[in-house]
């Protein structure tokens, strides 16, 4: 029976805290130590309410993936009658989740407790329907270092276009260089003029007085 319920949104994750006193099944579901429960029909994950973000996380260390789902392969199907498909069992997962993509196909994610146990699933296909299953080795997409790179790369051609745009209004001034030529050579008439004076200084006798 639910007490009460509350939520909380985690950037793109929605969890619901629930006070309850369980039933029978419930507690069977906690006490044998499952990570998935059957909610009017919808297979959930569910964890202690004393762990943080962190420690929930953890329980997607593990994980391996089938693409293109047969379109049988639902959550109701899976999950029938509030119990796992022989499928599931089968796969050894603690839970999973279906995940429908931009294109319209949808994926199947399964979480294990060890790695040892999605090593175990990868190498060996199972059948759904007469349909061969292969898994393959997934993990979860780090989006925090996709805006971290997404950051850098524009920084990187921010930098770009203003080194090119100082560089652009480098050149030489013409009028600047002509006022230059113009004290160099008059510079040079000067030191001429002295050069010639002290030339004529020494040209004159001696004068003895």
């Amino acid at each position: 029976m639910v007490i009460s319920v509350s939520t909380r949104v985690h950037k793109k994750y929605l969890s619901a805290r629930v006070r309850l006193i369980p039933d029978h099944e419930c507690l069977k579901c906690y006490n044998g130590g499952d990570w998935n429960i059957n909610l009017e029909g919808i297979p959930v994950r569910w964890f202690s309410a004393s762990w943080n973000f962190s420690e929930k996380k953890q329980r997607e260390k593990f994980q391996a993936v089938v693409y293109n789902l047969p379109d049988d392969m639902t959550d109701a199907f899976l999950f029938l009658n509030s119990h796992p498909h022989q499928f599931l069992l089968d796969s050894g997962i603690k839970s999973f989740k279906i995940v429908k993509e931009v294109d319209g196909s949808r994926k199947l994610i399964g979480y294990f407790d060890t790695w040892d146990h999605v090593s175990i699933r990868i190498n060996n296909p199972q059948l759904w329907n007469d349909v061969r299953i292969s898994w393959c080795c997934y993990s979860t997409p780090n989006f925090k270092n996709l805006r971290k790179s997404a950051r850098t790369s524009n920084a990187d051609k921010s930098s770009r276009t203003s080194y090119g745009s100082n560089s652009s209004f480098t050149g030489f001034n013409t009028n600047n260089r002509k006022n230059d030529q113009n004290k160099t050579s008059k510079s040079g008439h000067s030191t001429k003029k002295i050069d010639q004076s002290r030339n004529d200084q020494f040209k004159k006798p001696d004068v003895n007085i």
